[in-house]
């Protein structure tokens, strides 16, 4: 169990310091972070990157960061935690796929993060025997 949380507190951690350095990024230079123009954004309910930049700061990248904070007090309930957290990382990245309508290979990494978080989530709620990951235990050892 321990590398499990291992691997999701390193997870966590990478991947709330790029959400919340690309956030700031938007934040600070909303018309051009990092040399992204806002030609990505037409058909999108945005303008510039301000309000977009904003939800990654704050709930990928402090998210993430809690959830990694959270990792080390081993709680019983940190499979939830990162649950939420790499699956608002996927839908985030698939909602940004869409508006921009073009992939980068950042999403496809990011995106392989979120699952990769996901993943870890549903390891550690199958080890303490959480919902739903109680009910695959039960369904697999009835089998036996």
């Amino acid at each position: 169990m321990k590398k499990v949380f291992m691997y999701l507190a390193i997870l966590h951690f990478f991947i709330g310091i790029g959400a919340i350095f690309g956030g700031t990024m938007g934040m600070i230079y909303p018309d051009n972070p990092m040399g992204i123009t806002n030609d990505l954004l037409k058909g999108s309910p945005f303008t510039n990157y301000f309000y977009p930049s904003l939800i990654l700061f704050a709930v990928i990248g402090l998210g993430n960061l809690l959830a990694g904070f959270t990792v080390r007090f081993h709680s019983k309930y940190q499979g939830y935690i990162s649950g939420v957290f790499g699956g608002a990382l996927v839908i985030w990245i698939g909602v940004q796929v869409l508006i921009m309508r073009s992939v980068h290979p950042l999403h496809i990494i990011y995106f392989i993060l979120g699952l990769a978080v996901v993943t870890g989530a549903a390891v550690a709620l199958y080890k303490v025997k959480l919902f739903p990951m109680n009910i695959l235990r039960t369904v697999f050892n009835s089998r036996k």
